[in-house]
């Protein structure tokens, strides 16, 4: 495993102190956009200012602050206006943009990069990455599954800073007394993963009191939701809907099963209130985002044991992982007072180093550069309880799992898919091969409205 890349916070620091002299020279260089200078440390140049947003979990706001004073140190003439946003994200952008007040720099899940690109939200990228010396380095560190949520008819508009992908966390415990091995290999969606959930199961005559797998809210909720759809939901290329496809029938109609006639999966009601059900082992298997891994630590607590096993593998493309992934970067806004100076501070906040911070230190999802991901792997194994084991796999569902679709009508159809799924999924009213026509005819609609 390579540690020559791993550092930690403390060692980030200093060596960025050792480094802004180095900095601070190539900031004196023409900016790479357009060939202007923007606020670097010229002697007499002015002052230039970049309106800085981010959102997400509460604790990344500090770490942010702690890093601005190094950029400050090598960029003396850029003053950055920072601020972390804990309200409705979307909103709050929806209403800058109408108001010609978006920041200059700021923080953007990646599902999101073409239809925030087609409103012109965004600005490209490409012309100070085509001038930058490490493009081609740069560019070969991102995860290729993640390149095309970066882009927008061909011109990149986010530099990545994180990547998500999806497995299943488990209770060692109910595999070891239902008798289940952990898995060689991924299950096969039809047959074994079934058979493994039934076998997880635990009753008292008509009561459970453990289910075997819970899908929670990725069932129907957010771009996560459409994971469980073999054969995908969009083909992007040709702006067509295709989730009627029968590979997708079957496994709506499988989990509808599961769920509402072997009652191994949990109905709404039968999910008592304030109960995680996981935490207190009444749930043998649940789907596990990257990003909790220190949540998930801290619910369980000492001498509660927890790993996690892949999704099964895709049965419409042979080895494929059936995990979405996507993530967050940043991106240039359309409304930068100085899009040089902004483009200075992205730059900055790609390095390696600041997904040390940001990512590797607090076991936070997986980093934007895959150069990073040992050092990942490596913190989490070595911090807190160690757990999960078998955290590689996350990995492994970057480099074999799907994209999400990459679609300007990306938030509209995430906003529109748990009606339309409700009545397959949540209630169990309705059949796959009844409802998916009318879903596919009501999801192209919307794909139409954003048709070039």
């Amino acid at each position: 495993m390579d540690t020559k890349s791993r550092l930690s916070r403390r060692q980030f620091l200093q060596f960025a102190g050792v480094t802004v002299a180095g900095v601070t020279l190539a900031a004196c260089a023409p900016a790479t956009g357009t060939g202007q200078q923007s606020g670097q440390g010229a002697p007499g140049q002015a002052s230039t200012t970049v309106r800085f947003m981010t959102n997400d979990v509460g604790w990344r706001e500090e770490r942010y602050r702690s890093i601005l004073p190094q950029f400050k140190e090598a960029f003396p003439n850029i003053e950055v206006e920072y601020t972390h946003v804990t309200s409705d994200w979307e909103q709050s952008l929806t209403t800058w943009a109408a108001g010609g007040a978006l920041p200059g720099v700021f923080y953007s899940r990646t599902q999101k990069t073409a239809s925030r690109a087609r409103l012109g939200w965004i600005k490209p990228l490409t012309p100070y990455l085509d001038a930058d010396p490490e493009r081609d380095t740069l560019l070969d560190d991102f995860w290729p599954i993640q390149v095309p949520q970066l882009q927008y008819k061909n011109d990149w508009y986010i530099i990545p800073e994180n990547i998500s992908s999806i497995t299943l966390k488990y209770r060692p415990e109910a595999f070891e007394e239902a008798g289940v091995p952990y898995p060689d290999a991924p299950w096969g969606y039809y047959d074994e993963f079934p058979d493994v959930i039934r076998q997880l199961t635990k009753k008292d005559g008509d009561q459970v009191t453990r289910w075997g797998f819970d899908p929670a809210w990725m069932l129907t909720a957010s771009g996560f939701a459409w994971l469980w759809l073999p054969a995908g939901i969009v083909d992007t290329e040709n702006n067509r809907c295709i989730i009627d496809h029968p590979e997708n029938v079957r496994a709506l109609n499988m989990l509808q099963d599961l769920k509402f006639k072997e009652r191994v999966i949990p109905r709404t009601e039968d999910l008592p209130e304030g109960v995680d059900l996981f935490t207190s082992s009444q749930l043998a298997m649940t789907v596990a985002g990257v990003w909790e891994i220190t949540a998930v630590r801290d619910r369980l607590g000492e001498g509660n044991s927890w790993d996690v096993v892949s999704l099964p593998d895709n049965p419409v493309e042979e080895g494929q992982n059936l995990s979405i992934n996507y993530g967050a970067g940043y991106a240039l806004g359309r409304d930068a007072a100085d899009p040089d100076a902004a483009w200075n501070l992205i730059r900055f906040l790609s390095r390696p180093e600041m997904q040390q911070v940001f990512i590797v230190e607090d076991n936070w999802a997986l980093p934007g550069r895959k150069s990073v991901v040992n050092a990942w792997l490596e913190h989490v194994l070595a911090s807190g309880s160690g757990e999960p084991e078998h955290a590689a796999k996350w990995i492994d569902a970057l480099e074999r799992g799907r994209s999400v679709p990459v679609t300007p009508a990306e938030k509209e159809m995430e906003d529109q898919y748990p009606n339309l799924i409700g009545p397959i999924l949540v209630t169990g009213e309705a059949r796959a091969e009844e409802m998916l026509p009318q879903i596919q005819q009501e999801i192209q609609a919307i794909l139409d409205k954003y048709q070039d």
